[in-house]
């Protein structure tokens, strides 16, 4: 509480994330799983970037789906599982590339991100 002259102000924090918030993919009661659900939503309500890790088959999509299922963003998830980028090709995969810009860039073509942030009625250059 702060008071400033006659006024009262009383300042809470907002609540904590709710540790049992239904996340329809994530089945189960464990300990593990309740922390994951609060990480998840703790996640969905702040600007930081996640880096999300874990074998093959652990769920890291699914996690990445809910955080921003959850969040108040608009625009579409993009997952990119950066281990199918073929060696030597991150940048024409991400940022693309022109013609002739290596062997085998027989056309123009666009990378994710500029394909995932384009306007569907605009051109990408």
């Amino acid at each position: 509480m702060i008071r400033i002259g006659d006024t009262l102000l009383v300042v809470e924090p907002p609540p904590p994330p709710d540790p049992g918030a239904s996340i329809r993919e994530l089945i189960g009661i464990s300990s593990g799983t309740k922390a994951l659900r609060f990480d998840i939503q703790r996640l969905a309500h702040s600007d930081l970037t996640a880096l999300i890790q874990g074998h093959t088959g652990s769920g890291k999509e699914v996690a990445a789906s809910a955080i921003h299922r959850a969040s108040s963003r608009h625009g579409a998830l993009v997952p990119l599982n950066c281990a199918t980028i073929p060696d030597g090709l991150a940048e024409s995969t991400l940022f693309g590339h022109e013609r002739g810009a290596f062997t085998g860039a027989t056309d123009r073509a666009d990378g994710v991100f500029v394909r995932r942030t384009a306007a569907p009625s605009s051109s990408t250059r």
